[in-house]
């Protein structure tokens, strides 16, 4: 793929987007970011997942955990949307994970 754009030749010569673009993960990044820039740009208050800080989204984290949630997005930035009606298996599993990260965070050493 590099190639392809490195070429200035070949470059010249693109006007879709390259049968391999399409076919690799994270194809529609690009759109995805797109539409949140926007919403940025444009207060527009739409909802998105995003990664953000809990906030009190989740109860049952601290609200400086980071999550990836819906959030309202507009010109002020991100405002999570609260979850709810998650079952105890559920909560249970994702506490579990931010346990893990918390004992990985106090393990690193001090820069």
């Amino acid at each position: 793929m590099l190639a392809l754009y490195s070429d200035a030749e070949l470059h010249a010569e693109l006007h879709a987007k390259p049968e391999l673009l399409a076919s690799r993960g994270g194809a529609n990044y690009s759109e995805v970011a797109i539409s949140l820039v926007d919403a940025i740009g444009n207060d527009k208050q739409e909802e998105h997942v995003v990664n953000l800080l809990n906030q009190g989204a989740m109860g049952f984290m601290e609200d400086t955990d980071a999550v990836e949630i819906k959030a309202v997005i507009g010109k002020d930035g991100a405002k999570p949307v609260p979850v709810r009606g998650l079952d105890n298996a559920h909560i249970c599993d994702t506490m579990r994970v931010v346990g893990w990260r918390h004992m990985g965070v106090k393990r690193l050493p001090q820069l």
